[in-house]
């Protein structure tokens, strides 16, 4: 088991993080010898590679064994990898190291004279998602990859930070936490807890994105029977509203005209007072959503991400 080679210890990292407060985060210590190597199958064959992982959601750490700014990273990445094997972490980091880059011979863009910022703003903006538009300047790096396209930067001790604090997550909805998947809308005011969740998302949406971790964490604990008193929550994909499955999705709701999650209230009380219990009379105005039934009949509506995600932690 490879947690043999570490030792978890607790510091404060106020040296790391100099933009910010001082954070409290998990440090290794390592035995003597251990290095990349002992995570092989989480390197890169190639560069070519970076875009084309399994996982809807995962980074791509660049290193160089000779960089210092590396190996002040290295204890708490090995550490992060090691605890994503045992469960504990979910959100996959795969590693590569440029010394093979010219050996590679692939074509892509340098930054040199550019700063983090607007490496970062050049790579989100554009939708990056081949290795011709990707900018490789620095090491550490952190290159953070959704459906194939980068959606944030990282660079130096920042990279050990987004990791640790991050709420994505690389695990799949539909493979992980099959059972907890609505198969259709039709099934909306169906199951038969007393009280149950359904959450409104979609692949797709960014809003959704940012709490998959902790929208999975919360499933986790139900599988787990960890958090016996609270509620079973299922999951339904509405996709894209531009397409053709979004648009037969949401004609199963009323759609308000609303421009804010306070106008929405006024429609959640209307819910409530008409004790709606069909999805054609349930207005929908955005996600993600997290509809509460109690008995089969509407009780309450969590709206937005920041909400949703105090709700479920």
């Amino acid at each position: 088991m490879r947690k043999s080679f570490l030792k978890k210890i607790p510091i404060l990292f106020y040296s790391l993080f100099i933009l910010t407060s001082c954070y409290s985060l998990p440090y290794y210590e390592l035995e003597p010898n251990v290095d990349y190597s002992i995570f092989n199958e989480y390197h890169l064959d190639s560069i070519k590679d970076m875009y084309d992982k399994e996982e809807n959601e995962y980074a791509v750490y660049l290193y160089r064994v000779d960089c210092d700014a590396c190996n002040k990273n290295k204890n708490a990445l090995l550490g992060y990898l090691s605890e994503y094997e045992d469960n504990i972490r979910h959100f996959k980091v795969y590693l590569y190291n440029t010394v093979n880059l010219k050996s590679e011979g692939i074509t892509y863009k340098t930054g040199e004279g550019m700063s983090v910022d607007e490496i970062r703003n050049e790579l989100v903006n554009n939708k990056v998602s081949t290795l011709e538009d990707t900018i490789i300047e620095n090491v550490p790096s952190l290159y953070v990859i959704s459906n194939g396209r980068i959606i944030d930067y990282q660079e130096g001790l920042e990279c050990i930070r987004y990791i640790f604090e991050t709420t994505l997550d690389s695990r799949s909805y539909s493979e992980d936490f099959k059972e907890f998947n609505l198969n259709n809308l039709e099934e909306f005011y169906l199951k038969e807890e007393d009280i149950y969740y359904v959450y409104l998302f979609s692949l797709e949406c960014p809003y959704c994105r940012n709490i998959k971790g902790v929208v999975m964490n919360y499933m986790d604990k139900i599988r787990d029977n960890l958090n016996v008193e609270s509620s079973k929550l299922y999951f339904y994909d509405m996709k894209p509203s531009s397409s053709e499955e979004g648009k037969v999705n949401r004609s199963y709701f009323t759609i308000p005209s609303v421009e804010s999650t306070d106008e929405f209230k006024e429609y959640i009380n209307l819910m409530k007072e008409k004790k709606v219990s069909s999805t054609k009379d349930t207005y929908y105005a955005y996600i993600p959503s997290l509809y509460i039934v109690e008995n089969n009949v509407f009780k309450d509506c969590i709206l937005g991400s920041s909400t949703l995600l105090e709700y479920l932690s």
